[in-house]
């Protein structure tokens, strides 16, 4: 997991599985993006879930608003 900005990481799937890190690092919100991933403790975060393709010509711009206010 990277830290990006202060309060702000980017990590992969298998990481945000590992609760305890992520309590860990102070994280609350987790945004979710893949085809076929599921949100994995509803019970300890809030999650936005986009559903996109592991694809170079994917477009995510649509969701930048939605993430943004996330």
């Amino acid at each position: 997991m990277s830290k990006i900005l202060e309060g702000l990481y980017l990590g992969s799937y298998v990481e945000a599985k590992n609760q305890v890190e992520l309590k860990k690092k102070g994280i609350t919100h987790i945004i979710t993006v893949g085809s076929e991933l599921q949100v994995l403790y509803p019970g300890s975060f809030k999650y936005l879930y986009i559903p996109a393709f592991d694809a170079v010509d994917y477009d995510l711009y649509p969701y930048f608003d939605q993430v943004g206010e996330f």
